[in-house]
Formats: structure tokens, C-alpha cells, sequence
């Protein structure tokens, strides 16, 4: 394949039409390279490429990309930060919209839903290389107490441990 498209695997639909820009037929030239296997299409609106100079694509990369917003989380972060001894096949992730499970042809990545006062606590970025970088939980990635009241002292002992920060004040009309 002539590179055309940056060498970057994980690209969304956006970056090859701007890259595909001086082609007559943008979309035409973007299905014949689906149909040469220059590119896969992982989901609609997002590909991953290979060959020469083009690192390997990374799941946790695809994983930010397929549902938003979202951060890699759960057993697939564990697994990740080495603190299980199991392999984790799905890709599992925490996010603010609906739990959703997408088969593609790279693998399985589910997404569970979190109240945005769980979401946003305890994530970081991690970089792949100089030009790419995943959100991941950080540490206590599988704690979550969905039935504790809000104002419970687990889910402050959790927040305190697992993240190094104080839940947030309730709000009250005095």
C-alpha cells in the first residue's frame, strides 16, 4: 500500500477523508482500500491499518475510540496493571452513556455505565508511543458500590483510597 494516510493504526473516518482530500472520489478510493485489506474497519467511522513503519494497534486506544466518553477500566484494567493472573479477552471499559457490548473484528469491548461522580475520579492517561495515549483507571479499577447511599462511609473510604481525593460536597440549600 502507498502511504497516504499518517502512519498511525488507529484512525477514525475524519483523518482519511482528510488524508484521501486530493482523490476525484474519496469514498471510492476509502472502499477499495477496505477491499484490499489496506484497511479494517473496526466499527463505522473507525479503521486500523498496518504494514511498513505503522506500529501495532492497541486495544485500549480502540477501546476510547468506540464509545465515548470512556476510560478502560474494570478487569481488562487489572489485567493491565498486572494485579490479576488472569488474561482478559474483552476489553472493558467505564463510561457515562449506556452499558453497551460491540463485537468487532479485533476483539470484544463492553462498556459499563458509572453515575459521573464514579467516572470522573481515578483515571489517567498512558502513552503508547510519542504520538498516541489511552485513558485507563488507575488504581482500584473493579471497586464500585452502586447500592451504598451517596453519602455512605464506603463510598468515601473508597473515593479516599483509591483516588487520594475527597468526594465531592453534597449540595445543600441552607
Amino acid at each position: 500500500m502507498k502511504t497516504i494516510i499518517p502512519p498511525i493504526p488507529e484512525i477514525d473516518y475524519q483523518m482519511v477523508m482528510d488524508a484521501l482530500k486530493g482523490y476525484a472520489f474519496p469514498r471510492k478510493k476509502l472502499s477499495d482500500m477496505l477491499s484490499h485489506g489496506d484497511l479494517i474497519r473496526v466499527k463505522k467511522g473507525i479503521y486500523i491499518q498496518s504494514g511498513p513503519g505503522i506500529p501495532a494497534y492497541s486495544h485500549e486506544i480502540l477501546a476510547n475510540m468506540i464509545y465515548g466518553p470512556s476510560y478502560v477500566s474494570f478487569h481488562y484494567a487489572l489485567a493491565y496493571h498486572g494485579l490479576i493472573p488472569e488474561r482478559v479477552e474483552e476489553i472493558t471499559s467505564a463510561t457515562t452513556g449506556k452499558n453497551k457490548l460491540i463485537d468487532t473484528p479485533v476483539g470484544r469491548f463492553s462498556y459499563k455505565h458509572l453515575g459521573f461522580d464514579y467516572f470522573s475520579f481515578g483515571f489517567s492517561r498512558k502513552t503508547v508511543d510519542n504520538q498516541r495515549g489511552f485513558q485507563i483507571k488507575g488504581r482500584c479499577p473493579n471497586i464500585y458500590l452502586p447500592y451504598a447511599p451517596k453519602t455512605s462511609p464506603q463510598r468515601t473510604r473508597y473515593r479516599g483510597a483509591c483516588h487520594g481525593a475527597q468526594p465531592p460536597r453534597p449540595n445543600h440549600v441552607s
